[in-house]
């Protein structure tokens, strides 16, 4: 009698590790997305290689949800950051659990530091946005004080990855089984962001201690289920660099690499950038001009440029050197306005 107690004390034993087995892998699925970073004027395309280009790192962490299709509600989401590449480039992989059921996945990188998710429990409202400039920061430019400046001013974006794949069956499994799209070999999220290129000829550039600019007539957030724009029109806010200047002329560029959601092509308000040129003897120098056709040309459509074929004049100071030498051509680096970027 007691050999069969001891018996079936091993059997139940041995039944019950097995269960336990099975509901630790129950209803878990691996998912590996990886990220296209073929970005023009960003990993290629730029157009000047001799220019500082915009800094740009791989994703650090990523959000998954799986939502109801038909309300779009979240039901399940993970933040996953195991990061890893192989021949087919960076990725992010993980583990998420939900049960079986068919759902539509969103998937974003969730390190940004200025692009910001609002809405972000539901498939359908999920949107990429950024905030408006600090209060500080507005206080100070002069284009911010201007009444007739009816558009908010915000900070660009940073770039925001995107996955979707809709009616995405997920099946019992007892192990862990691997998620995978219905037309891919494997998950790709791209980004929602474009990364544009600017220049404008300044003469007296050693005249310049800092410049920013701010365009007008840019779309101030995406709708993400679908990297659709919303009618949300906003003026981006972004710092000019300084070029190396001729010696003899003083004349270089004013130049920079800006990222953006896109352009509302069904604004009517005409496109215009706004350039503020701080001098070293505490003067703004305010030059503002139209995009609204250079936007239309090819080498904006297709490669992302926007070069103004104009200089702009700085006005040299009042004040000199008293020796006679002038001041020095040189160009080092502008400061860049500082700007706290809520988070």
């Amino acid at each position: 009698m007691k050999k069969l107690f001891y018996l079936l004390l091993i059997l139940c034993s041995l039944a019950s590790c097995e269960h336990r087995e099975l509901l630790e892998t129950l209803d878990k699925h691996y998912i590996r997305v990886y990220f296209d970073e073929d970005i023009q004027n960003v990993s290629h395309g730029f157009y000047d290689d001799s220019r500082e280009k915009p800094e740009y790192s791989s994703p650090d962490m990523l959000r998954v949800a799986l939502c109801d299709t038909e309300s779009g509600d979240m039901l399940f989401e993970e933040y996953l950051s195991a990061k890893g590449s192989d021949e087919y480039g960076n990725y992010i992989e993980g583990v998420i659990k939900a049960p079986p059921g068919i759902y539509h996945l969103m998937a974003y990188n969730f390190d940004t530091e200025s692009t910001h998710v609002r809405d972000m429990y539901n498939y359908y409202k999920m949107q990429g946005y950024t905030n408006p400039i600090s209060s500080r920061l507005q206080s100070y430019l002069v284009t911010t004080r201007d009444e007739n400046n009816s558009q908010k001013v915000v900070y660009e974006p940073d770039h925001l990855f995107l996955l979707t794949e809709e009616n995405l069956v997920i099946e019992y499994t007892a192990t862990v089984d691997t998620l995978r799209p219905k037309n891919d070999t494997f998950f790709k999220a791209k980004t929602a962001v474009e990364t544009y290129y600017f220049q404008v000829g300044v003469k007296g550039v050693h005249f310049v201690s800092s410049a920013v600019a701010i365009l007008t007539g840019m779309a101030g957030s995406v709708q993400m289920h679908d990297a659709t724009l919303p009618m949300d029109p906003v003026s981006l806010f972004f710092n000019l660099q300084a070029g190396a200047a001729n010696k003899l002329s003083a004349t270089s560029v004013a130049y920079a690499s800006f990222h953006t959601f896109g352009r509302l092509e069904a604004v009517d308000s005409e496109m215009t950038i706004t350039f503020e040129f701080y001098t070293i003897d505490g003067r703004v120098q305010v030059e503002k001009f139209s995009l609204t056709d250079i936007f239309k040309t090819a080498q904006v459509q297709e490669n992302g440029w926007i070069i103004l074929d104009y200089v702009v004049e700085i006005d040299p100071p009042e004040i000199t050197d008293d020796d006679g030498g002038g001041i020095s051509p040189d160009v080092g680096e502008w400061t860049e306005i500082e700007s706290e970027i809520e988070i």
